[in-house]
């Protein structure tokens, strides 16, 4: 089971769109002062979207079109929804 997930920090004002096989362990990590990952710079993310996904490859391919033009504006619209 693999997940795509958004994640957004406030503090900096950025998204971060993945998937990981381990979605949990991701969002304990991203608040761990060890962690190494892409995540790390921005410890305060909270959690903004995710998808669930059998294989791998739809999850790389969900991940790729969250990172297309449209991917990017549906973020936009998610991130607007949530905190304006």
């Amino acid at each position: 089971m693999y997940h795509v997930y958004v994640l957004y920090s406030i503090e900096h004002r950025r998204a971060i769109v993945g998937y990981s096989n381990d979605l949990a362990s991701l969002l304990a990590n991203s608040h761990s002062s060890s962690s190494r990952d892409q995540a790390t710079p921005y410890r305060s993310c909270v959690l903004l979207h995710a998808e669930r996904y059998e294989s791998k490859k739809g999850a790389s391919n969900r991940e790729r079109e969250l990172k297309s033009v449209q991917g990017r504006e549906f973020v936009r619209r998610l991130i607007n929804r949530k905190f304006g």
